[in-house]
C-alpha cells in the first residue's frame, strides 16, 4: 500500500498535497459538514489537494499492472462479514457480491448471488437477479438467517457465554 501511495503522490507534479494520515486531515474531521463540502470542493480544483482526490484521476489498468499483475494470490482469504452485509439482509435485499466465505455466515447462491472475480458467470447471475422469485428467495434467505442467528443479543449472548466458559477454567 505504501508503494501505491508513493507512486499515486510522485504523479502530482504542483501544489500540496493532503496526505490521508496528516494532522490537517485529522483536524478537517472535526470540521462542521458544511465547511467540509466546502473545502472538499475547492480542493478538487485548488492548489491543494487530497491525496484521495488524486486517486480518482489515475488509471486504473496502470495501478494494476504496476502493482498486481503477474502477483500470485494470497494465501489468506480477506473478505469478511460487514454491517453493510447485514443492513442489506435485514433490509431484504438481495446482494449480488463475489464469491467469498464472509465470516463463514453467508452461503453462496443461497444468502448472497455469487459472482466469480472473473465475471465468468455474470450471465447466471444477472439472470437469477432478474428472475423476482429467485431473488426474493435469496433476499429471504438472508434475513431469516441474521433474524435467527446474528441479532445484537444473540451475539451478546455469544459473548457472555465464552467469557463464563473461560471463567470457569
Amino acid at each position: 500500500m505504501n508503494a501505491i501511495r508513493d507512486y499515486v503522490l510522485s504523479k502530482r507534479t504542483k501544489g500540496f498535497v493532503l496526505r490521508n494520515d496528516s494532522a490537517l486531515r485529522r483536524f478537517g474531521h472535526l470540521l462542521p459538514w458544511w465547511m467540509k463540502s466546502i473545502m472538499r470542493g475547492a480542493m478538487r480544483k485548488g492548489p491543494i489537494r487530497h491525496e484521495a482526490l488524486i486517486n480518482e484521476q489515475l488509471d486504473p489498468k496502470d495501478l494494476f499492472d504496476r502493482f498486481f499483475a503477474g502477483r500470485p494470490r494470497p494465501q489468506f482469504y480477506g473478505k469478511c462479514v460487514s454491517s453493510r452485509h447485514f443492513d442489506a439482509a435485514g433490509t431484504k435485499t438481495c446482494q449480488i457480491m463475489f464469491r467469498g466465505r464472509f465470516n463463514d455466515i453467508f452461503n453462496a447462491n443461497e444468502h448472497y448471488l455469487a459472482l466469480e472475480p472473473d465475471f465468468s458467470n455474470i450471465d447466471d447471475v444477472l439472470a437469477a437477479f432478474r428472475d423476482p422469485a429467485r431473488r426474493q428467495h435469496v433476499a429471504d434467505a438472508a434475513y431469516n438467517l441474521v433474524r435467527t442467528k446474528h441479532t445484537y443479543a444473540q451475539r451478546m449472548q455469544q459473548i457472555y457465554d465464552f467469557l463464563a466458559a473461560s471463567d470457569q477454567r
